[in-house]
């Protein structure tokens, strides 16, 4: 599951980290439900201080996340990329989670993820977590 850290913690275009650039800017924030769990929703638009967490999977991928990390190959680039406007974001209440982003707008308009949180704090056998133990035959 994604880890939504590169949405709050932007980078200077100096070359150093400082609170005061956010890395995007958040519109229509709204309460939602996600496959039967609590979520907030927002419009978010990357700024030039957005620093994607992965090269090749930014969470929003743009001119911004391409210029700042290279996020895509130089023959996997199409002649004059048109990318997205914004982009959907829904983040699990409960655990924080990044469970949906979607493009809108851009030539990969309505592309993104989507992952159902199944349980939260359930107990589960310790075999689970365990080593099966081997018999001794003999």
């Amino acid at each position: 599951m994604l880890d939504p850290v590169e949405l709050a913690d932007g980078y200077d275009t100096d070359g150093g980290r400082r609170e005061s650039a956010p890395p995007v800017r958040i519109d229509e924030i709204r309460e939602v439900e996600h496959h039967g769990r609590p979520a907030w929703e927002a419009l978010m638009r990357p700024t030039d201080s957005y620093d994607p967490r992965c090269s090749c999977c930014p969470l929003l991928f743009s001119a911004q996340s391409v210029a700042r990390s290279g996020s895509l190959a130089e023959h996997m680039k199409p002649a004059d990329p048109r990318y997205a406007d914004a982009h959907r974001v829904r983040l699990d209440v409960g655990t924080g989670i990044c469970v949906r982003t979607e493009e809108v707008g851009g030539d990969f308009a309505g592309r993104g993820h989507d992952v159902a949180i199944e349980t939260v704090d359930e107990p589960f056998p310790d075999g689970l977590f365990t080593a099966a133990r081997r018999r001794r035959r003999g």
